[in-house]
């Protein structure tokens, strides 16, 4: 896995300056631009006044992301353009893939002749100069992600690959066996077979996207980051984004790193997921059950989202992961009551416990985790015991409550295996 682009400083005053005139110049630009394409393009210049207004609005979302980024500290990614997958879309069977990436280049050009028009001394000569990098950064990666897209949109609309893709999830995830034929060599292009190990994504949106290509565009994302030599089976269904790839023996952690950094680039894209992750299994048979794993991971988390990669947990952060009626049944109503009350005025009690058991019930080492005295740590700890009735040399008796504060916390408040207590 490629390791992620070190962050690139923000523009000085200058630079601010040069951007807001590219900024106020931008319908100019998106007006250059498009009618050099229709001039130049003869695909496009057939007088289709709804593919042109599509062009123009192509063109002023790469502007605008174009110079969001440049004002940034953060270089380009394939998260920050799957604005254009919808654009990609109208133009594959209809624009040749020479010519729709012939469109990027006049772009390209109109923006280098805009930044020339706007070096008109040598400090304004040397603002320009210092942006040159950034802007072929952003074209280099806008024109291989549309070709990426374009193949990927063609691929599937020829092979009817989209239908055959999610008929072979749903077989899959009812455990159902997958017969000869269409469905068999769906799952061998996507590198499954009887005796493959899987792992099942699955990400449920926090909020409402309206252009499903923008999901499109994500379940392309969320696939490419389980970094599998061929390309997943990925699925929109329903609620939810569905990847079901094979993995190599200890990989697992690997791919649940990279989800974790696309969640937070989709994040500040305003796309906000819930992304759970199954343990591996063997064979196609295992498909059922890690679903239910990854999207019981997903729904655990709370309404920011994040990533719950289950390969990385213990027994026990699984066995307190996941909410049980019968459970919380069996929790005596003082310690409820306890958890509860303590909870309500900040935690401390509850965020003590925690900090013990993250210390190995070790009191020392629990004061010095908290920067606290030791007849502090042992006074917390003697109030927990009062107000229980519990006996926090016993492991079961600490363990119980352990389990209560998790279970009392709101779903994705604090992820399983952080047990130590708030800052």
């Amino acid at each position: 896995m490629a390791a992620p682009a070190r962050p690139r400083p923000r523009p000085a005053a200058s630079g601010a300056a040069l951007l807001e005139r590219l900024r106020d110049r931008g319908q100019e630009i998106v007006d250059r631009t498009s009618a050099r394409i229709a001039a130049e393009i003869p695909a496009y210049g057939a007088g289709d006044r709804a593919l042109l207004a599509d062009v123009k609005e192509h063109v002023r979302k790469h502007h605008e992301a174009l110079l969001e980024l440049l004002a940034g500290p953060h270089p380009p990614t394939r998260e920050d353009l799957h604005f254009t997958r919808r654009h990609t879309a109208a133009r594959v069977g209809r624009i040749p893939i020479a010519d729709y990436l012939h469109a990027f280049r006049i772009y390209l050009d109109v923006v280098w002749k805009a930044l020339v028009e706007e070096a008109r001394d040598e400090a304004r000569s040397r603002t320009v100069l210092a942006m040159v990098g950034s802007v072929l950064d952003y074209v280099n990666m806008a024109t291989t992600y549309a070709a990426e897209l374009y193949l990927e949109i063609e691929q599937l609309e020829l092979a009817g690959g989209e239908r055959l893709r999610r008929d072979l999830l749903e077989d899959l995830v009812a455990g159902r066996p997958v017969m000869p034929g269409p469905g068999q060599e769906t799952a061998r292009q996507a590198g499954l077979g009887p005796s493959s190990a899987c792992l099942v994504v699955v990400a449920v949106p926090r909020a409402q996207v309206s252009d499903e290509q923008i999901l499109h565009a994500v379940a392309g994302t969320l696939a490419r980051a389980c970094g599998s030599r061929l390309p997943p089976l990925s699925v929109l269904r329903r609620d939810e984004l569905v990847v079901v790839g094979a993995v190599q023996s200890g990989a697992a952690a690997e791919v649940a790193a990279g989800l974790v950094e696309v969640q937070r680039r989709l994040a500040r894209q305003g796309v906000k997921l819930a992304i759970g992750v199954s343990t591996v299994y063997p064979g196609l048979a295992g498909v059922a059950s890690a679903y239910r794993e990854a999207r019981g991971a997903a729904e655990c988390l709370g309404s920011e989202g994040g990533v719950l990669a289950l390969p990385g947990l213990s027994a026990f952060d699984y066995l307190v992961s996941f909410r049980d009626p019968t459970v919380e049944r069996l929790i005596s109503p003082a310690v409820q009551r306890f958890v509860a009350d303590d909870l309500e005025h900040g935690g401390v009690l509850t965020g003590t416990l925690l900090a013990y058991v993250d210390s190995n019930l070790n009191v020392k080492a629990l004061s010095k985790k908290l920067y606290i005295h030791t007849n502090t740590a042992h006074h917390r700890l003697n109030r927990i015991a009062e107000q229980t009735g519990l006996d926090l040399r016993k492991l079961d008796d600490v363990l119980e409550l352990v389990v209560a504060v998790r279970l009392a916390r709101p779903l994705g408040d604090r992820p399983p295996g952080a047990w130590s207590a708030p800052e």
